[in-house]
């Protein structure tokens, strides 16, 4: 399984199909995208939890399971992987493995088949299909006008989250909500209504995020 940077998936959050949807990813076949070669890594997720991974001929079982909350385990004898929908269609699955910044991208061979090289290319795609760019450039010209002021950092702890400091983000429009900063990792996220815990590339891109989430655009 290969790992890619994606400036693009992040803008695509709102409009992912929800992981739980689980009958939209069982027994489908799922081409793993590999820009470094040109054989073919099949997975099929079964509805058992059985995961049978395909390649010229050979296949391996491993197991999956989907935990909530948008998060999915994989594993086998030599590890256990846990990942994040990033974005999920019928044609593609952007798993975002757990606390990186790196994404593997899976392609419904029936949907889309398998003519991408490039990752160049994929993302090139998926801003045409979903016109991410004019939209988040329309968004992000309102959001350059719009003032804020942060609140003190305060230190909090989560059974979930662990040790994380949290900044209050007061909007000029009265919108206000808060952005946290994980101690252990320094990555700064906010709590999405529906989708949880969602990162963020800066404190500025997480500033931004929280106003497209107040507004409706993630």
């Amino acid at each position: 399984m290969k790992y890619y940077l994606s400036d693009i998936i992040p803008k695509l959050q709102s409009f992912s199909r929800q992981l739980d949807e689980l009958t939209l990813i069982q027994n489908h076949h799922w081409v793993a995208f590999d820009s470094s070669t040109d054989t073919k890594t099949t997975y099929i997720f079964r509805d058992n939890k059985d995961l049978l991974i395909s390649q010229s001929g050979n296949v391996k079982k491993s197991n999956w399971d989907y935990l909530g909350n948008q998060t999915i385990l994989i594993e086998n004898s030599e590890e256990s992987l846990l990942f994040r929908n990033s974005f999920f269609d019928e044609t593609i699955l952007v798993l975002n493995l757990h606390n990186t910044d790196t994404y593997a991208f899976f392609l419904n061979e029936t949907k889309i088949g398998n003519s991408f090289k490039t990752i160049e290319k994929l993302n090139e795609y998926l801003n045409k299909k979903y016109s991410v760019d004019s939209r988040t450039n329309k968004v992000f010209n309102s959001f350059t006008n719009l003032e804020y002021k942060e609140g003190l950092p305060e230190n909090k702890f989560d059974i979930f989250f662990g040790s994380y400091t949290q900044i209050l983000i007061t909007f000029s429009n009265d919108q206000y909500g808060y952005i946290m900063q994980g101690k252990s990792t320094g990555k700064y996220f906010y709590l999405h209504s529906l989708k949880g815990r969602t990162y963020a590339k800066s404190k500025e891109d997480c500033i931004y995020q929280l106003y497209l989430h107040q507004n409706g655009q993630v």
